[in-house]
């Protein structure tokens, strides 16, 4: 998953970091977003970036059907007509 951020600058006496002042999944939303926020505060130090998201399944636990659970399918399914 791709998402796109808008990140200000913001400083102090002795810190400087970015915080994220807009997000979107769509990049032209992102792009017309990026330039209202440059447009409207021309002072200010925006960026905008590209985020990728990424997942991996580390560990899944396999769950087993208990044997009652079986056998009610099982007479279920003897039932069903075809």
């Amino acid at each position: 998953m791709v998402t796109y951020e808008i990140r200000q600058a913001v400083r102090t006496v002795r810190k400087y970091w970015h915080i994220v002042v807009y997000s979107s999944e769509i990049e032209r939303v992102a792009r017309m977003s990026y330039d209202e926020f440059i447009k409207n505060n021309p002072e200010e130090y925006f960026e905008l970036i590209r985020v990728e998201h990424t997942e991996s399944c580390l560990e899944f636990t396999v769950r087993q059907t208990p044997p009652e659970q079986i056998a009610r399918i099982a007479r279920m399914v003897e039932k069903v007509e075809i």
